[in-house]
């Protein structure tokens, strides 16, 4: 819509039509109680340059947008070139960007509510995305726009499991809106957009971060590639969730998620109120520590890593179970003893598969080594009887038996419900077996023995990597350590 101009002259009404010769609108209005010429914005300045008049004084009247002009007769054109280019129309200062549609009535009802009230909050030429997938947008701000990326994220620093934005450049997404978008999420989102623009608008990151202390936030999920798999995300946020709740004596948390990558991992916090954790599936620490664990006392510094390609509940009580203990350490206080993750070490003996050794030895060191309490020895006869080692170690072995025949028929699909890999025949319990692990759901299919400080796997689990061999093993080893933690006397019943 065109701004009006008043424009006050000697002219008569009659000489101004037939000087000027032209067929512009006009009308007459009242303005601050005086008459006056009313002229669209886009016509002022040709319909005074026809008339050959100057423009002798200008004010602002109680309109917004309408100004007096004061003009005089004149002899010369005093304008710029400039001045006679039409101004280009105004744009929408907030705006909403849904190429595809509204995803339902409720979003559109909802984010046409949020730009009315932004228009109303902020002074800023805003563009509202509505972003429902978990996509990553390319979007490029000119200089004074600041974009809402709404139900979706931004791939860099996550706040709260909720807020991901780019710091300093003007992009911000929020996540975890339903396809309902309640009033409750509604009314999240405002709270979120209050408290987490002045960090999206600061010129450089250290400049983000410095506001969002003095705001009270003490929560950061950091994850630089965006989140691996919608796992991983559930992972962070509940594990964002505990450390909020559980860790005191710091102001600042971070929380990188680094799937398989250990280049750029902070090696100190920068400030004495910071607590960094770095939380991944491949982390080349060093071996001085547990392989799945790695701290720097008084760095605040803690790393785990280990964990599945999709984390499920059992990882994040293994994750809180560690940080319960590796967190007093990282901010300099005593440890409560050593745990025998810190101080037992599992060796492969000539490991044969594609199944990655490290998540091996991640599944072994969480689950079954606090109960054997000793260095554990991993060995893949693959497909060959194995004697029982001669040491004092517990030993695992994969693919074989003590002294029992092959199966003649082919190992079955499906373990516990779970898929195999390789399903090559495998080996039958010996006649000195302390206990044998059996699939329930199939027959009770013997899977594995026990014998002494001997775990036998029948079947070739490592061959391939698959993501159930994982889950199988998982399941061997939680059925072993629910025989090796009976007292004695039971384990002989």
């Amino acid at each position: 819509m065109n701004n009006f101009f008043v424009a006050f002259s000697d002219l008569t009404e009659e000489k101004i039509f037939t000087s000027a010769n032209i067929d512009i609108p006009c009308i007459d209005m009242e303005i601050d109680g005086d008459d006056g010429l009313i002229l669209e914005e886009d016509k002022i300045i040709r319909f005074l340059t026809l008339l050959k008049i100057d423009v002798s004084a200008q004010t602002e009247t109680s309109i917004p947008g309408i100004l007096k002009l004061t003009v005089r007769d004149s002899e010369t054109v005093t304008f710029m070139p400039t001045a006679v280019q039409e101004p280009a129309a105004p744009r929408e200062r907030v705006a909403i960007s849904a190429p595809n549609g509204f995803l339902n009535e409720y979003w559109e009802q909802q984010l046409q509510v949020l730009k009315n009230r932004l228009s109303q909050y902020y002074p800023h030429t805003i563009v509202i995305h509505e972003a429902v997938d978990d996509e990553d947008r390319d979007i490029r701000p000119v200089d004074d726009e600041l974009h809402l990326v709404i139900g979706a994220g931004i791939t860099a620093s996550v706040i709260d499991g909720r807020v991901s934005y780019r710091p300093g450049g003007q992009v911000i997404g929020f996540r975890k809106i339903s396809d309902d978008f309640t009033f409750s999420e509604y009314d999240r989102l405002i709270n979120d957009i209050h408290l987490y623009l002045p960090v999206v608008m600061a010129a450089t990151a250290e400049e983000g971060e410095n506001l969002m202390a003095r705001q009270g936030v003490k929560m950061e999920i950091v994850a630089p590639c965006g989140y691996y798999n919608n796992g991983w995300q559930d992972l962070f946020i509940n594990l964002s969730d505990w450390l909020r709740t559980n860790v005191t004596g710091v102001k600042r948390i971070k929380l990188y998620e680094r799937y398989c990558a250990s280049e750029g991992l902070p090696t100190r916090a920068q400030t004495d109120d910071e607590l960094h954790i770095i939380v991944g599936r491949e982390l080349n620490l060093s071996e001085d520590q547990g392989n799945n664990i790695g701290y720097l006392a008084n760095g605040r510094v803690v790393n785990i890593f280990g964990l599945n390609d999709t984390p499920d509940d059992f990882d994040l009580a293994f994750c809180v179970d560690l940080l319960e203990h590796y967190i007093p350490i990282a901010l300099g206080q005593a440890p409560a003893g050593l745990r025998p993750q810190d101080v037992f070490f599992i060796t492969p003996n000539n490991w044969v598969g594609q199944m990655k050794l490290e998540r091996v030895e991640a599944l072994i060191r969480q689950i079954i080594l606090p109960a054997v309490n000793k260095n554990i020895k991993l060995f893949v006869p693959h497909g060959s009887n194995h004697p029982l080692p001669a040491n004092d170690d517990f030993n695992i072995l994969i693919w074989s038996s003590l002294n029992g025949s092959k199966k003649n028929a082919m190992t079955a699909a499906r373990m516990w419900g779970y898929g195999v890999g390789c399903t090559d025949p495998g080996f039958l319990p010996s006649d000195l077996a302390d206990f044998v692990i059996t699939d329930e759901t199939n027959d009770d299919n013997p899977i594995a023995e026990i014998i002494g400080n001997n775990l036998y796997i029948f079947h070739d689990i490592c061959h391939e990597d698959y993501h159930d061999d994982y889950n199988i093993f998982r399941k061997i080893l939680e059925k072993a350590l629910k025989f090796l933690q009976l007292p004695e006397e039971e384990q002989k019943k």
